[in-house]
């Protein structure tokens, strides 16, 4: 079986139909190797089907990219105050914005699942 990394600066997310502890940790030797400095109280060394990674559920028997329900509720709570005032700042439009957007692989915009925070992968 093959293994499949999902890599973003430091952040790795190893993806597999089974994860051997002998991959884990060859993985890890390979990181140390490189030069990388693997954090055992930061890491997940167990496999698992559901797991945050870089700020969004990852859930692998429903294939489906969430939003953490907190992360969900502070943007909410964010627009709504925004949605409130008669003068919006710029800076304060553009935070929420940028936070919204970088949401979007677990909300895309465009499509009808929007409301729920949730991301069914076709």
């Amino acid at each position: 079986m093959g293994v499949r990394l999902v890599c973003y600066i430091d952040d790795i997310l190893l993806l597999a139909q089974t994860v051997a502890e002998e991959q884990v940790k060859g993985l890890q030797y390979l990181l140390e190797c490189l030069g990388f400095i693997v954090h055992p109280d930061k890491s997940i060394m167990t496999p698992g089907q559901v797991m945050e990674f870089l700020g969004m559920i990852v859930d692998s028997t429903k294939m489906e990219l969430r939003l953490p329900a907190k992360k969900l509720k502070d943007i909410r709570a964010e627009a709504r105050k925004l949605a409130q005032q008669r003068e919006i700042p710029v800076r304060a439009l553009s935070r929420l914005v940028g936070k919204m957007y970088a949401q979007q692989p677990a909300i895309p915009y465009h499509l009808p699942h929007y409301s729920s925070g949730t991301y069914r992968c076709p």
